[in-house]
């Protein structure tokens, strides 16, 4: 079924409020669960409960919810559906127009470079848990998302659903015949691949570093299907206004830029302070001031992805300690040893043995 292109199928909010706290998510898409559930013959009571959300609660498509308890609840509907590309289907069918008011600017944008600034600038207004990267080089742009929020379940489906959202995004402002040239996903590679040739059309990368969708250069100055400048100037200023309601810590965006200089192997202070628009010691007294350090958050940072990537994909420990920036296996293993008191291999292993038990 093709995306519609001319009237969204969610309401523009009446209010763009702002999200609270850390770790949070609007419902947005989360609302197409309990249908989801349903064509796979579950019953969404049954699913729904104390341990993850409850069925009220992802009503309201502008409500807000704990990111940690929607990933629980992404985990029960694994096992209930026996879909082990549940989040796959979930983005399948999510739109811009779930993300709200971030949504909407994307789309109405000029064109596609436009659409993706627009979406790097305004998506924390939808989701303080994770955030979209973006990787440029002369051929193509990497289009990812990165999950920085702790004692997340399931950040392989998660993974799953945002990058078939992220298709569909594209196929929103190019058109429905549109397809990325590569698709990178951190996880193993499922029993079915059937599925995920089907919604991406592409070529896909299992086992991955970072999630993403690989998009050619050129299609970054088509114009978008939606394009409407009047509308995207007033949406921008609804969009800033929302930010500016916002409580997000300097720790938090702290947390975004981090992620997004990791890919690109560049997480010097100097670079990260750049990026977040101060000075580098006003950088250390504002971090001092919250109670924290850039190192301690840069190794939170490493910690989660390390975690991630030795428990969602197949890369060997080299791998790993590279694509953190490490300058040795060793150095890897020294820091992965002090944050678990196991060597990362010991670690993989143990994960390993949990989830045989469960």
């Amino acid at each position: 079924m093709g995306l519609n292109t001319q009237h969204p199928p969610v309401p523009l909010p009446e209010q763009s409020s702002a999200i609270s706290g850390e770790g949070m998510v609007r419902v947005g898409g989360i609302s197409l669960i309990p249908g989801l559930l349903e064509s796979f013959g579950c019953d969404p009571r049954t699913v729904f409960g104390k341990e993850t959300l409850e069925l009220e609660q992802v009503r309201d498509i502008n409500g807000t919810v704990s990111f940690s308890a929607a990933s629980r609840l992404l985990a029960r509907c694994v096992e209930a559906s026996g879909c082990d590309h549940f989040g796959l289907e979930l983005g399948r069918r999510i739109t811009p127009f779930h993300l709200g008011i971030a949504g909407f600017v994307v789309v109405t944008a000029s064109d596609v470079a436009s659409a993706l600034q627009a979406l790097s600038r305004w998506m924390d207004i939808h989701d303080r848990a994770g955030a979209p990267t973006m990787q440029v080089s002369e051929t193509s742009l990497v289009l990812g998302y990165a999950i920085y929020a702790s004692e997340v379940e399931v950040p392989g489906q998660i993974y799953d659903m945002t990058m078939a959202f992220a298709c569909n995004m594209l196929r929103q402002l190019c058109g429905e015949d549109w397809a990325p040239s590569e698709v990178l996903l951190t996880r193993k590679p499922p029993r079915d691949l059937a599925p995920y040739r089907k919604h991406f059309r592409a070529p896909i990368r299992f086992n991955s570093e970072q999630s993403g969708i690989v998009i050619p250069a050129h299609w970054l100055q088509q114009p978008a299907a939606l394009a409407n400048p009047a509308m995207h100037q007033y949406l921008k200023e609804r969009a800033q206004a929302s930010q500016d309601e916002s409580d997000r810590t300097l720790v938090g965006q702290l947390h975004n830029v981090l992620r997004q200089c990791l890919a690109l192997q560049d997480v010097s202070q100097e670079t990260v302070a750049r990026e977040l628009g101060m000075h580098p010691r006003t950088l250390n007294r504002r971090l001092q001031s919250e109670g924290t350090t850039f190192r301690a958050e840069l190794d939170a940072i490493k910690k989660g992805m390390s975690e991630q990537l030795l428990a969602l994909t197949n890369m060997n420990i080299g791998q790993v300690a590279t694509a953190l920036g490490y300058g040795s296996n060793s150095a890897f293993n020294h820091a992965f040893s002090r944050w678990h008191g196991h060597t990362p291999r010991q670690w993989r292993v143990n994960q390993g043995s949990e989830q045989l038990t469960q």
